[in-house]
């Protein structure tokens, strides 16, 4: 956490599922929350010689749930659906039931070329399953399950 001049105040540090491309995160006003989608990195592969980055279409994604102001040892984990990918979340809020609403330009695979040939995948661009995704997050639910409801087009079209 940063102070409002930018100074460093409080840093943690969390194990996540599986060792995943993490390239955002998003901020409600009182949860951070950590999405995991399944493009990996693996010690073992990177010393075989192997890529850098893999979609693992059977691994489930996960979305880290801690409050804003809280500790690590706070954070709640939520599965995803398995093989989803995402770069860029769009927005995060809590609605009047206290569920989280989160978000993001979700697709079914890793739409970048490049991972997906060190991943096997050769999915074309029409059939990514691209869309603007909404997961809802219940605090309350006592699971970790996760609702999606598609709210928007597809960013690509065929």
């Amino acid at each position: 956490m940063a102070d409002r001049n930018g100074n460093l105040i409080s840093e943690q540090w969390f194990d996540a599922p599986y060792c995943a491309m993490m390239h955002d995160f998003t901020i409600t006003e009182h949860y951070a929350l950590f999405p995991i989608y399944p493009t990996t990195c693996d010690a073992a592969r990177l010393k075989a010689g192997g890529d850098h980055w893999v979609h693992e279409m059977q691994r489930d994604s996960w979305v880290g749930v801690m409050p804003r102001h809280g500790k690590v040892s706070e954070m709640r984990w939520f599965r995803g659906p398995k093989g989803v990918s995402c770069y860029h979340m769009m927005n995060a809020f809590e609605d009047g039931e206290g569920r989280i609403q989160f978000d993001q330009c979700l697709s079914s695979v890793n739409a970048f070329p490049f991972i997906q040939r060190a991943s096997g995948l050769n999915v074309a661009p029409g059939d990514t399953g691209g869309r603007l995704a909404r997961w809802t997050i219940d605090l309350k639910s006592g699971t970790d399950s996760i609702v999606e409801t598609v709210i928007g087009p597809p960013a690509i079209s065929p």
